[in-house]
């Protein structure tokens, strides 16, 4: 977990915050107006951050506007959820493995398991709000 935390420690002082040397410990999630509507639920984890939803009907619109966020961004989030997470329990993963090991098994995992969802996350430093604004989008992988 330690070592999890100085990597997105890492990421997130690639760039930092304009007029300000250390980063918030907050990031603010835009609303359904300010993200283009779509906001429907939350992600399902209660925290009431709206999230864009895209499908047949909003695809090119909510794509464009997806490039000019991620234009836009300070740095990105994507997370990917699969349909399983490790083919054999010899094939999960550890601290200790060596950058090809590690490489290979994660490669085995993801050709044998189907992408379920994808979530795309801008993040843009907001000066006003002291804080980063978050534009979280989920694009349907079955439109």
């Amino acid at each position: 977990m330690a070592a999890m935390q100085g990597r997105v420690r890492r990421l997130l002082t690639l760039r930092p915050p304009p007029q300000s040397g250390t980063l918030p410990s907050r990031a603010l999630s835009s609303s359904p107006l300010e993200s283009g509507g779509g906001g429907e639920g939350d992600g399902g984890s209660g925290s009431g951050v709206a999230v864009k939803q895209v499908t047949r009907g909003n695809l090119a619109e909510s794509l464009e506007e997806l490039r000019v966020r991620v234009r836009e961004a300070a740095f990105v989030g994507i997370d990917l959820e699969m349909s399983g997470v490790t083919s054999a329990p010899w094939r999960d993963t550890f601290e200790l493995d060596r950058a090809d090991v590690h490489y290979l098994k994660l490669r085995d995992s993801a050709q044998r398991f189907a992408a379920l969802q994808l979530g795309v996350c801008p993040f843009r430093w907001d000066p006003a709000k002291s804080a980063f604004v978050a534009h979280p989008c989920v694009p349907l992988l079955s439109i």
